[in-house]
């Protein structure tokens, strides 16, 4: 999904292959608990939603350093303007505003760090580190965060994990952030747009 988006293709022509299957994930988990069982799928909708902090690529992390850590005037105002649809997971500004499409500085984190996040989960849902999901539909609009407690019903291990998956965004994206920012900023200097 995160190579499509690179590409300036939206990840829906990709993650739509796969909701099915998710969901249906989400209903077997729901039934097995209503019989006393427990659940049985890691991979579901909000799992989906959890590993995609921020949106498409995790970029969550990415929105934050710009709103807080830039020192470019141009990077600024994106993070402040982005980071409020960020919140809700409506990531297109930072995609197309930085941009991340078709920039090479951004292809690492933005296509790799779902993948190291979707692995990480799963392995921490089937071995029993943190809860599994027992909620087979939670808006994809859910914030960071939250996401974990309300996909559990309430679990803190997941919540604490959906916390950790925002800081490790942050971690993620910071040294590509900085070169693209250091970049930005020479950029201003030169055309006059920053005091020195």
């Amino acid at each position: 999904m995160g190579l499509v988006f690179f590409c300036g293709i939206n990840s829906a022509v990709i993650c739509d292959v796969a909701y099915p299957f998710i969901l249906a994930n989400g209903v077997a988990n729901e039934e097995a608990i209503a019989v006393g069982g427990a659940a049985l799928f890691p991979a579901t909708y909000g799992t989906d939603t959890l590993i995609w902090a921020g949106g498409t690529g995790a970029t969550i992390g990415l929105m934050l350093l710009m709103t807080f850590m830039a020192k470019s005037k141009y990077f600024k105002t994106l993070g402040r303007m982005s980071i409020g649809p960020g919140i809700f997971n409506i990531n297109e500004p930072i995609i197309f505003g930085t941009p991340i499409c078709f920039n090479p500085i951004f292809l690492i984190p933005f296509v790799l760090l779902p993948g190291i996040l979707a692995f990480t989960t799963f392995v921490l849902m089937t071995s029993g580190i943190i809860a599994m999901p027992t909620v087979s539909m939670v808006p994809w609009t859910t914030p960071p965060i939250i996401i974990g407690f309300l996909m559990t019903s309430g679990a803190w291990s997941t919540t604490i994990w959906a916390f950790l998956v925002v800081i490790i965004s942050i971690i993620v994206y910071y040294p590509f952030f900085k070169i693209a920012d250091k970049q930005q900023y020479k950029k201003e200097l030169s055309e006059g747009h920053v005091e020195q």
